[in-house]
């Protein structure tokens, strides 16, 4: 596939050299495993989001999103997002016309999130459609940082009776300066309707991923499956049962995103996309730390002669 004219060589955020590697070890064939990848390394005002997953499920900006080679910023209405459809089923033929949902299985979310807003609602993604009054299967977001800089994060999912369900984590440190990986991977039950999912954050630079928040959700009979047939970062109108799906949009910067269906990536898997900090920041924190390390030193010396 020819690389687009407005893609560059990425700076800032790099990804983890193991990447490759664990995305080949998930290949599998329709929409299972890794189903849609936009790096979101484009840029320029509105770009087309290209999917590298190679199943050409390229994202359509809308609002005021825009790409500055390494990420995508500019989330700052619900009118701003990255979408894509994917059209009438069926999704894939390994699945009977009942679970044949794009979020009735098995399902894993994973970007890089950095700087996020203080809108009330800071909508990360969501199992559904960018334009109000339908219905979604699932939304995430963050809330808004308290008196100590902490945020929540939220999960709410919708079945296909219009049961809502919003699940919320505990207060979790969160520096606006970092980068992290934001995921969440749901294992579904079928014969059980319930959702057993992970959330995990992890910052840059960490060795192993996270998790944040767990729980079971029961469903009665399982995820949305009327109009939901998209996929959307970074803002959205209120659906039709807005307490499960309301409206938000991110106010940061997002990039590296990925959406698995059929496919719950385990902790180890995600280990591989943790953002790596660049060579220079690297540096930069080491010489700190050096330079605190010499006037400690130095302190330790004056007391030492004056005592």
């Amino acid at each position: 596939m020819k690389t687009p004219a407005n893609k560059v060589p990425r700076t800032g955020i790099r990804k983890s050299a193991a990447c490759l590697a664990a995305a080949c070890a998930l290949s599998v064939p329709n929409l299972h495993a890794q189903t849609l990848v936009w790096d979101f390394d484009e840029v320029g005002s509105l770009p087309t989001a290209v999917d590298s997953s190679g199943n050409s499920y390229n994202g359509t900006s809308a609002g005021n999103v825009a790409g500055n080679g390494s990420s995508y910023s500019g989330f700052t209405s619900t009118g701003s997002y990255v979408t894509h459809n994917f059209g009438p089923p069926p999704y894939s033929p390994t699945l009977t016309p009942y679970d044949n949902n794009l979020y009735r299985q098995d399902v894993t979310f994973v970007a890089n999130i950095s700087n996020p807003g203080t809108n009330g609602v800071n909508l990360v993604a969501r199992g559904g459609r960018p334009t109000g009054g339908g219905d979604n299967a699932w939304s995430l977001w963050l809330s808004d940082p308290d008196i100590d800089g902490n945020r929540t994060i939220s999960v709410g999912m919708q079945s296909w009776n219009s049961q809502q369900v919003v699940q919320t984590s505990n207060p979790i440190a969160f520096d606006q300066s970092t980068t992290y990986q934001i995921a969440i991977a749901w294992d579904f039950t079928d014969f059980a309707w319930t959702y057993d999912f992970n959330i995990y954050l992890t910052p840059a630079g960490a060795g192993s991923v996270v998790n944040v928040f767990s729980a079971v959700t029961t469903l009665d009979g399982g995820m949305a499956d009327l109009n939901v047939d998209s996929f959307t970062v970074g803002g959205v109108e209120a659906g039709f049962w807005g307490t499960a799906s309301p409206a938000g949009f991110f106010g940061g910067n997002i990039s590296d995103v990925q959406l698995y269906l059929g496919t719950e990536l385990t902790p180890t898997q995600l280990d591989a996309f943790i953002p790596v900090p660049e060579p220079g920041t690297t540096v930069m924190l080491a010489v700190g730390g050096l330079v605190c390390l010499a006037v400690r030193l130095r302190q330790r010396t004056h007391f030492s002669v004056n005592a």
